[in-house]
């Protein structure tokens, strides 16, 4: 699916706007200038920098063809298969991120996602493998947000 720049930065600058008005919820920190709404209101701001430039570009072309293109989306299974494994994937990842846990379901989707859209088996596994752990590592040792183990959690301390 095709879409004129203008819807894509309209729904990027209103994803923007949703964050920077989310942030303001955070609470303050006391004693500090800095506080947990801080990085997403930097990332709102970009966000809602970026969809307004994309948006404005889309504008200059809108005449220039259709708003909404399908018929090139719907020409391949492949891609196809890709949307309904990232959408279906998701669901199932919030449903069952606890009780199967951040690694192997990390694994699993991403190295899914990957074979679909044409990478080599074995690549897509020593890929997906290494960017789970590597984003475990960061969130558990580094920021200190705890991931659940799921299933490994037979294994022992595996955060």
């Amino acid at each position: 699916m095709r879409l004129n720049d203008a819807i894509l930065g309209g729904l990027v600058l209103a994803l923007g706007l949703a964050i920077l008005v989310g942030a303001q919820g955070l609470p303050e920190m006391p004693g500090q200038n800095v506080g947990p709404a801080l990085f997403p209101s930097i990332i709102g701001w970009g966000f809602v920098v970026c969809g307004g430039v994309i948006g404005a570009r889309g504008l200059r072309t809108w005449a220039a063809g259709p708003a909404i293109s399908v018929a090139d989306w719907l020409g391949g299974g492949r891609k196809i298969a890709a949307g309904a494994w990232l959408v279906g994937g998701l669901v199932v990842y919030i449903a069952a991120f606890d009780g199967i846990g951040f690694i192997p379901l990390s694994v699993t989707y991403t190295g899914g996602l990957m074979w679909i859209l044409g990478v080599r088996p074995v690549w897509a596994a020593v890929w997906s493998l290494g960017a789970t752990v590597v984003v475990f590592e960061v969130f558990t040792r580094m920021l200190y947000v705890p991931l659940p183990t799921g299933i490994l959690g037979i294994l022992g301390n595996v955060g």
